[in-house]
């Protein structure tokens, strides 16, 4: 039987990734869209400003310049970008947004490399998102909290602006 990962599964193993690879400085995250969620969720949701079609993962570098984002949607092999998806990318683009929509981590990987976000030797360590852990248990708050204050990234590396 041959086991697909799911597209959770594929986001969990490329912020991994991420958290290891990415050149120092480099600020990013992913938003969290999709789920189910109850009407009164959604309905809170939306007045917190959540929007549909947001780009999975954006990143953000500061050179000393203006910079734009990059945003990349992440799908898995069989889901189809959503119309809100299309009109969020398209938008962002017109906007100055470097934007990819790719189909799984070894593309999501390639388009991180393309943007300068990472080394190329980055690409020999891709994860298998069926092999990546996945816990139950939260870490507490105070662990929460030392994890992302850590810096990403190797600190041999440099991004080149």
């Amino acid at each position: 039987m041959n086991v697909k990962a799911t597209e959770y599964q594929i986001h969990v193993a490329f912020a991994a990734w991420l958290r290891k690879h990415l050149f120092p400085g480099v600020l990013w995250w992913h938003t969290p869209n999709e789920g189910k969620r109850s009407r009164a969720e959604s309905y809170r949701q939306h007045l917190l400003g959540l929007r549909p079609g947001v780009s999975d993962f954006c990143f953000i570098f500061d050179c000393g310049r203006s910079t734009n984002p990059y945003l990349l949607e992440l799908k898995n092999h069989d889901n189809p970008l959503t119309e809100a998806q299309r009109e969020f990318l398209r938008h962002a683009r017109n906007a100055g947004a470097s934007v990819a929509m790719v189909r799984s981590i070894e593309e999501a990987a390639k388009q991180i490399l393309a943007w300068g976000l990472v080394s190329r030797g980055a690409l020999a360590e891709l994860p298998d998102p069926l092999a990546v852990s996945y816990k139950r248990k939260a870490p507490s708050i105070g662990r929460a909290k030392r994890n992302y204050a850590k810096p990403q990234g190797n600190k041999e590396q440099a991004h080149e602006c």
